[in-house]
């Protein structure tokens, strides 16, 4: 991986409040998300969001806005 990727990952992580799942898992066990297209959330694909800090729900569908998740969701597409 490039370096410059990595310490962007690495700056991304710090950001994740306590509680959020990346941030206790760390980058080898991201949770499931899904692009939406904003540069500010994903959707979260996880079974059991609601224990997540970086989780919010509105009406059926969770979110996640933990930095590093929707980072690495958004780079996926490209």
């Amino acid at each position: 991986m490039e370096q410059a990727h990595v310490q962007r990952l690495e700056r991304l992580i710090e950001y994740d409040p306590e509680g959020c799942r990346c941030h206790e898992q760390g980058i080898a066990k991201l949770c499931k998300a899904k692009d939406l297209g904003l540069e500010l959330f994903a959707e979260c694909l996880e079974e059991d969001p609601s224990d997540c800090a970086s989780s919010l729900t509105l009406e059926d569908s969770h979110y996640c806005y933990c930095p590093l998740l929707v980072y690495m969701v958004n780079k996926q597409k490209k």
